[in-house]
């Protein structure tokens, strides 16, 4: 027997919508996409977002605009999806793995602290099962979280974040992924 945990919240507006992006004959990146970036960038108070098919994409973005390589480092958190540490090495780096916290599952900015060396580029902390990772505005390299479990109003500070829509997450497009950022350049590219 199969047992649902949740059920999508989804009426006939959402339906409705979903029908006028088909008949308009812009699956992707047309004005719907656009209305999308522009009203979750106002939603999380970023300046701007940038639509992708996933968060696993939105992050590889994110990191592959750093020009990475082999010899740099980007620290994630030994506990979360593989899309974290995959991400990092499909942009050209390589993944160190820190400890987590025991309170809240999210990446420990103190063993961060003990991983970094000359090497670390990036540090990509997980805002794990809706919680926000804490302790990571003073570090001395770009941090970029992976906020595939969170999406909340006005949680964006400063911080480049990228997000999942994906069926099971808490806001759905079914699939997709969004990149939030203040940083102009990083977004045009």
């Amino acid at each position: 027997m199969k047992i649902n945990l949740t059920t999508p919240s989804i009426g006939h507006k959402e339906v409705d919508a979903a029908i006028s992006v088909l008949r308009s004959g812009w699956i992707i990146r047309g004005k719907q996409t656009s209305l999308f970036e522009e009203e979750f960038a106002q939603f999380t108070g970023a300046k701007y977002a940038v639509a992708t098919n996933g968060c696993t994409m939105a992050l590889y973005l994110a990191l592959k605009q750093m020009d990475l390589t082999q010899e740099d480092e980007v620290i994630v958190p030994s506990f979360t999806w593989s899309a974290t540490a995959s991400a990092v090495i499909q942009a050209g780096a390589t993944p160190v793995f820190a400890d987590i916290n025991k309170d809240d599952w999210c990446l420990d900015p103190e063993d961060v602290e003990r991983k970094m060396t000359a090497q670390t580029r990036s540090i990509v902390p997980v805002h794990y099962c809706g919680r926000f990772a804490e302790g990571f505005e003073g570090f001395s390299v770009p941090v970029l979280f992976d906020s595939a479990h969170r999406v909340e109003k006005d949680d964006f500070e400063g911080i480049t974040s990228a997000y999942s829509f994906y069926a099971v997450k808490n806001m759905t497009t079914v699939r997709g992924g969004m990149i939030v950022t203040n940083d102009e350049k990083a977004a045009k590219w």
